[in-house]
């Protein structure tokens, strides 16, 4: 039985965090597919040939580690930030989230708007669409803080906080952020992707 230590590991037994672990005895295979959110693909041997990723008929997004990944006056952001070309000039819906209570949804700025305007659109319905420092709500489906403590831990990309939530974990490689992706110099849950500046409002 045993763990197979000493070099005698089987890379393809392992699951994504266990073979990260193991670099650079083991190689973590990753797709992008059409997001900046890379998907497992398995654990090989160096001298294995790398999982395959299938053929996708879409325009991948130009993701990003470093700011200096970024081209044209584009900057690396967060996945869950809006690529703007030229603002929009939608009308608004609504002022506050009672406004949209009826349709199960929440009030939130239109990415991209010219001023400000915001709508009725659909709030997060589990921790996986917050950011790595946050959890989804279940009563306002919008993503909160996560608080820690001695007996609440953070997960394994963030650490606790002086002021008693979860912060993002500083590094310099992946190998320091668990399943996450050292972007920026901080633990992120995926990759981040370079992003066109804002358009001003009257501009």
């Amino acid at each position: 039985g045993g763990s197979g230590g000493g070099g005698g590991v089987v890379c393809t037994l392992l699951d994504e965090a266990s073979c990260r672990a193991r670099a650079p005895e083991c190689v973590t295979d990753y797709c992008n597919e059409c997001s900046c959110s890379p998907r497992f693909m398995g654990c090989r041997a160096p001298t294995a040939p790398a999982h395959q990723c299938l053929p996708v008929d879409c325009v991948s997004p130009q993701c990003c580690r470093t700011a200096s990944e970024c081209t044209g006056g584009a900057s690396c952001g967060n996945t869950t930030s809006a690529s703007c070309g030229a603002c929009s000039t939608a009308p608004g819906s609504c002022t506050q989230d009672a406004e949209c209570a009826a349709t199960g949804q929440i009030c939130d700025p239109i990415p991209c708007n010219c001023t400000g305007q915001k709508a009725c659109t659909n709030g997060c319905t589990s921790d996986a669409q917050c950011g790595v420092t946050q959890h989804c709500s279940s009563v306002t489906h919008r993503c909160a803080p996560l608080d820690c403590g001695p007996n609440k831990a953070c997960p394994d990309t963030t650490v606790c906080g002086s002021t008693g939530f979860c912060q993002s974990k500083t590094c310099t490689s992946d190998t320091q952020c668990g399943t996450g992706f050292c972007v920026l110099n901080t633990c992120q849950r995926s990759y981040g992707i370079c992003l066109q500046p804002v358009p001003q409002a009257g501009g």
